[in-house]
């Protein structure tokens, strides 16, 4: 990781705040666990504070969190902003003194640790895959629009985003996320316009609705590491409180995939409650 010299973190009304991860390494990406006095096979899930209205605003974070609940895997989570992974990004998890990072490598490992793989034939294991690579290609970005790009005000705020800070830096943070969001969904989907980008989302969602049909889940009734990644992406955004495109879709239009994401939140997020 990158060699970090004594550069503390300032914020406003916590004061000065050093990542634990430079108190003990020096380094604010490493490979270097944090849990030192660890369980095993307990797994501990860093990661983003939750929101007042979804568990996580993180789709990567809200899907490894769903598939320690529907594989039922000992697990503890520890938020914050600054801890971040040896590739400086959160999730992460850290498994009997180690860590591994990115949500897509972190159930890989689960699965082979916990011996808990899903029971897919090959076909269906090919539909997952190429449901997974589009969710986090062309769904992801093409949610940005509204999520964010559109609405950053809306989701730095304090009400939305969980953040102890006063409405003027949010709104500055909301600008800066705005901004580096809207170059990353416009290096994935080019020079689309806005509505041709709502029109990418549609089909995609569409898509997914269409695989679902009447099933429970995305291949029975049993759930899978697919309608985690599902989960993750979906309800990280429809239960933002101001209307999306994707929110209208599921909505309208979509409704074996809204079912999907109301069974789950019901089912394995029973403590999860609309803020009154």
């Amino acid at each position: 990781g990158a060699k970090v010299t004594a550069n503390p973190f300032f914020f406003p009304g916590m004061g000065w705040v050093l990542p634990q991860r430079i108190v003990t390494t020096g380094r604010l990406f490493s490979t270097a666990i944090l849990k030192t006095k660890w369980k095993a096979d307990m797994v501990y899930l860093y990661q983003f504070p939750r929101s007042p209205f979804v568990p996580n605003l993180s789709p990567f974070c809200l899907k490894v969190e769903t598939y320690l609940r529907i594989k039922n895997i000992k697990y503890e989570v520890i938020e914050g902003f600054l801890e971040r992974s040896e590739k400086g990004k959160l999730p992460f998890i850290e498994l009997n003194g180690r860590q591994i990072p990115d949500s897509g490598i972190i159930i890989s490992k689960l699965e082979k640790h916990f011996e808990c793989e899903d029971k897919l034939i090959d076909e269906e294991k090919a539909v997952a895959r190429a449901i997974d690579r589009m969710l986090d290609g062309s769904t992801l970005h093409a949610i940005q629009l509204d999520r964010l790009v559109k609405n950053s005000h809306l989701f730095a705020s304090r009400a939305v985003s969980g953040l102890p800070l006063p409405g003027f830096i949010t709104d500055r943070i909301g600008e800066r996320m705005a901004k580096v969001m809207g170059q990353r969904m416009r290096g994935v989907l080019g020079k689309l316009s806005d509505d041709e980008i709502r029109e990418v989302l549609k089909k995609d969602l569409k898509a997914i609705d269409s695989i679902i049909g009447s099933k429970r889940f995305m291949f029975g009734d049993v759930p899978t590491a697919t309608d985690c990644s599902v989960f993750g992406h979906i309800a990280s955004t429809y239960f933002l409180p101001y209307r999306q495109t994707l929110s209208d879709s599921l909505d309208d239009d979509l409704h074996s995939l809204k079912g999907l994401i109301m069974r789950m939140r019901a089912h394995y997020y029973p403590e999860w409650k609309d803020p009154q």
